[in-house]
């Protein structure tokens, strides 16, 4: 038991990572993921048998689990504990309300990674300018694992991939800190119809989709991605039934939105010509009614945003989110959620509460898949990792890299549909096996920083037989039991016994790896 175990051998969890890969990678250890460097299709579903939810829905501490597993980074039994002892309603309406939670520890925290709140005007003079990215992606991840405000966090992440910027783009990169501090973070919990607004005049998103630049002016023809992205992936969705013709419309709408030299919107209206939208044509069923400039750009995007379209794309999205993949867009949950979303005016908080509230998301726990964010940031927060602001810099380094390994390096995805929200897309053979390489060094070096301690997880008194410290270091991590077919491969794969005498001498750091590496580590 001393010194570092091997990498788990593919065959000691094959069963278990053949189920695995069943139930969420649509496929067996062959499975393709579906990416291929290419813009993924969204409507692309390799299942040839949906999931459904279960039959009866959890009680207690199971509720509670569930609870903590899908509306933050990763279950702990502290959390686990709070949830239960202030009801999961109550505990559902503080995380609703961000604000209300003292989070000020994480203010040490986010100083170590500078840059993350400057202006584009200020980087752009900056020293850190080319390396902000890696920073806000450090400062996110940081986030994820240690603020009190979990849900709002995911909520971050949710419309971080929705309005997806590539922040890895020059001309990007100096905008995302501030498109993220004060248009993402702002708007996650607040009105769509805010944050529709807010995005599609943000820097970023008017940079990275080539609004900027594009102008209508004279024999100019406006640049139509942005106009494009803003009905197909923003709001109302391919299906709507808007045509090449209402992209050129909103092409024009938009023309003149740009960028001043202090790095912040403006509209230049010597840019800006209406061109085949000044005949006032309906664009899903919006009228222009004589309004030009800013004015018609900004009723255009309300219009979008309280669409009957735009709250069913939103509310399928939010139900794979927090339910599963198996929900399809017919589903009665989905026709709900986007009842309550136009009912309360694209308010984000009620309508969530509207989807927590249902059986369909009380019934789907443990259907859900995390992706490598979501599985780093439980994993840290499982192993009970502190921050230490001595290790910010390797901090940053380990996390930057680990997440390019796993395939989801943060504000880097090249297209503006964001990182697939899809099981198979991340649950794979290959993929799972650098989980568990990623488990294994969380567990016996702590990622080579001194931020992670075996014996605060072992804790005292330290038990006496093998198989006890087994459970406890699963229950002090899963937050439940250990499923007995990976306990028996546990002490199968080290050679041990569970009524063996637990020594002084003996290593758990191996026996938490493998802990770590288990399925029931890789379900939110």
């Amino acid at each position: 038991m001393a010194g570092q175990p091997p990498l788990l051998k593919f065959e000691d969890f094959r069963t278990e990572l053949d189920r695995f890969l069943q139930k969420f990678g649509a496929g067996g250890s062959n499975a393709n993921n579906g990416q291929n460097g290419n813009r993924y299709n969204e409507d692309d579903d390799p299942y040839t048998g949906r999931r459904k939810g279960h039959t009866t829905i959890p009680k207690g501490d199971a509720a509670a689990l569930h609870v903590a597993r899908r509306l933050t980074f990763g279950a702990t039994p502290a959390l686990v504990a709070e949830i239960s002892s202030k009801g999961i309603p109550a505990w559902i309406d503080e995380q609703l309300s961000p604000s209300s939670i003292d989070d000020s520890a994480m203010d040490a925290i986010l100083s170590n990674f500078p840059g993350i709140d400057m202006t584009a005007a200020q980087l752009r003079l900056s020293t850190i300018r080319n390396e902000v990215t890696n920073n806000l992606a450090a400062a996110t991840m940081a986030r994820a694992v240690w603020s009190k405000r979990q849900l709002h966090e995911l909520m971050v992440d949710f419309w971080t991939n929705h309005f997806n910027v590539d922040a890895t783009n020059g001309l990007v990169k100096p905008l995302k800190p501030a498109d993220d501090l004060s248009v993402i973070r702002v708007n996650a919990l607040g009105k769509f119809s805010d944050i529709l607004m807010a995005v599609t005049k943000s820097p970023s998103m008017l940079t990275f989709l080539n609004n900027a630049q594009s102008r209508a002016d004279g024999t100019h023809v406006p640049n139509e991605n942005h106009a494009r992205e803003l009905m197909e992936l923003h709001s109302v969705g391919v299906a709507s039934g808007y045509t090449e013709q209402d992209v050129a419309r909103v092409a024009h709408i938009l023309s003149g939105w740009t960028i001043a030299k202090t790095g912040t919107f403006t509209f230049d209206p010597s840019k800006h010509d209406l061109g085949p939208a000044v005949d006032g044509s309906p664009i899903l069923g919006w009228i222009r009614d004589g309004q030009t400039g800013v004015a018609a750009g900004e009723s255009f995007l309300n219009h979008l945003a309280r669409h009957s379209d735009t709250a069913d794309r939103i509310a399928y999205k939010l139900c794979i989110r927090f339910i599963g993949d198996y929900v399809t867009p017919s589903d009665t949950i989905v026709a709900t959620v986007a009842d309550a979303f136009l009912a309360n005016d694209t308010q984000i908080a009620p309508t969530l509460r509207v989807l927590f509230q249902s059986n369909d998301f009380k019934a789907s726990a443990g259907l859900k898949a995390r992706r490598p964010f979501e599985f780093v940031a439980g994993t840290l927060r499982a192993a009970g990792v502190t921050f230490d602001a001595t290790q910010a810099v390797p901090f940053k380094n380990v996390v930057n890299s680990r997440m390019n390994v796993l395939g989801q390096p943060l504000f880097a995805w090249s297209f503006p549909n964001g990182y697939a929200d899809a099981d198979y897309k991340w649950v794979t053979a290959g993929s799972i096996l650098d989980r568990w390489n990623f488990a294994r060094k969380v567990a016996v070096d702590g990622l080579a920083l001194s931020m992670f301690d075996i014996d605060q997880i072992l804790g005292t008194p330290v038990p006496t037989r093998v198989g006890a410290v087994i459970a406890k270091l699963a229950n002090a991590v899963l937050s439940e039991p250990l499923d007995p077919a990976v306990y028996g491969y546990i002490l199968d794969a080290t050679d041990l016994d569970a009524d063996m005498r637990w020594q002084p001498w003996y290593d758990a750091r191996p026996l938490l790896a493998y802990i770590l590496q288990s399925p029931q580590n890789q379900i939110r």
